[in-house]
């Protein structure tokens, strides 16, 4: 058999769509998924410009207050999507927090960094402070050696703690009888305000003592803990879309390669269909040019047996010769009877429905048959009072009947019985010939109704043939079974009754 390469390079140009369609999804899944984590990212550094506009704002001299600070990250952390946040010094350490705890080692996270974690995300950020104002006593940082103008380096923040406040001043003399302060007393008033204000604000002091109390509580780097189960939730949902599609798109790919296997096989059954119908065609006019030799092939072997009988019963003729004419006479005998069969069976079956009795059609046949019966001392049974009828067309189910009784009659031993039996199945009827002869071997109960195949040596092998072939033309059904108590039952289904056909 010649392969298809029609099918097979329409297959292969399929399963290509097909995995083309799952690539281009996968890199769809790919980049909604990076448009995901960019779009946290973004956030997560939008709140980190927040909260360096925050600190900005709160910063003086240098300093952050704490309690405002942490007032801010609290306020920031009861957000949905930010979790906590913490502020850390340069040496990785806590300054301050707010929030959820964020459990990993913060000071192994570099700046920029995104660590993803189940159902939350961590990142890192520098603390961006814009320019740093200038400091009592120190250089402006407008430009540092060896910088253009334009890179100003950014500005640094150190959180700081309040002291307690300073005790309340005595309290003075009574209404009217205030008294100016003398030089001394305003000298020391000045002293202590700037001793608070020095106090107050580190950015005074020298900056070596500065970057000492920076290192310690400076702003060096923020860390946000963010909420992850949504970005996760609108992953899969994508993740659940893409499969769904893919899906599809192969269960369409797969149909479209049904459809095409189809097709293509469709085609090739309507060729071979044309084929079949000229075959038929052909073996049809065979039929009708073998059915119409064989009937002129009957009329000269009529004439010959003429001859011979009427040769054979001369008493001139030697006795010897009498015998073999005899034995010619047999053989144009059973020559004639296989013409006869084949010309029944090459003839078109167009059954006449009516309604039948199928019993006394059988009762009917079996005294046609009387006399092979009595030779073999066969019984036959059958109903005396069963009047169902079906429809059928009488002189096709007569031969019918007559066949298979014949071959159960030939089969049967000396002695043996036949049976026929009318069975109802609904608005159906079953007929079926019951022998208790040696039966059908299994593997030959479908080849026994192909032409000129037989189990019998006198057999002519058409005999079944054609009772598959008017029961065929009935609508019927005919098939061979064993028989519990031995022998075979051959039984045609399908035959509708004539009361069903009446009340329809």
């Amino acid at each position: 058999m010649k392969p298809n390469f029609r099918l097979i390079y329409g297959l292969l140009a399929l399963g290509i769509l097909g995995m083309g369609i799952v690539a281009w999804q996968v890199a769809e899944h790919r980049r909604v998924r990076n448009s995901v984590h960019e779009a946290q990212l973004n956030r997560a550094h939008d709140i980190a410009n927040s909260l360096a506009v925050v600190i900005r704002s709160q910063r003086r001299f240098g300093t952050v207050p704490r309690d405002r600070l942490v007032g801010a990250l609290e306020e920031l952390a009861t957000s949905r999507e930010l979790l906590g946040i913490a502020m850390l010094n340069p040496a990785g350490e806590v300054v301050a927090s707010g929030g959820q705890t964020i459990d990993r080692d913060l000071g192994e996270l570099a700046p920029g960094a995104v660590k993803r974690e189940g159902a939350r995300m961590t990142v890192a950020a520098l603390v961006e402070l814009g320019p740093e104002p200038p400091r009592h006593g120190s250089p402006s940082p407008e430009a540092a050696p060896g910088e253009s103008p334009a890179e100003k380096r950014p500005s640094t923040a150190v959180v700081w703690q309040f002291p307690d406040p300073l005790p309340e001043p005595e309290a003075g003399p009574p209404p009217g009888e205030e008294r100016a302060p003398t030089p001394e007393e305003e000298r020391a008033k000045r002293r202590a305000r700037w001793g608070r204000m020095r106090q107050l604000h580190p950015h005074f002091q020298s900056p070596e003592k500065y970057q000492e109390i920076y290192e310690k509580q400076g702003l060096h780097m923020m860390v946000l803990l963010m909420d992850n189960l949504q970005a996760q939730a609108q992953i899969r949902r994508d993740t659940l879309f893409r499969a769904v599609l893919v899906a599809v798109a192969l269960l369409a790919a797969a149909g479209m390669g049904l459809a095409w296997r189809g097709i293509a096989r469709s085609s090739q059954l309507q060729i071979r269909l044309a084929r079949a119908r000229s075959l038929n065609t052909h073996l049809r006019e065979l039929n009708l040019a073998a059915a119409g030799l064989a009937h002129e092939t009957r009329n000269p072997l009529n004439i010959v047996r003429s001859i011979t009988q009427m040769t054979g019963s001369d008493p001139t003729v030697p006795t010897r010769a009498r015998l073999q004419l005899q034995k010619a006479l047999e053989e144009l005998d059973r020559m004639t009877t296989r013409l006869n069969e084949f010309i029944d069976y090459s003839k078109p079956r167009e059954p006449r429905l009516a309604a039948v009795c199928p019993i006394a059609l059988a009762r009917d046949v079996a005294r046609t048959l009387e006399t092979d019966f009595e030779d073999k001392g066969i019984s036959f049974q059958a109903p005396r009072q069963s009047t169902r009828q079906v429809l059928a067309d009488a002189t096709m189910l007569r031969q019918v009947l007559f066949n298979l009784l014949l071959n159960a009659s030939q089969a049967v031993p000396k002695g043996g019985t036949i049976q026929v039996r009318l069975t109802l199945d609904g608005p159906r009827a079953a007929l079926e010939i019951v022998d208790n002869g040696p039966g059908v071997p299994p593997e030959a109960r479908e080849d026994i109704f192909r032409p000129y195949f037989t189990l019998s040596d006198h057999g002519s092998g058409l005999g079944l043939a054609v009772v598959r072939q008017i029961v065929l033309a009935h609508g019927w059904e005919i098939a061979c079974q064993s028989n519990p108590g031995g022998g075979s039952i051959f039984s045609i289904r399908g035959m509708e009754t004539a009361a069903s056909a009446n009340a329809g």
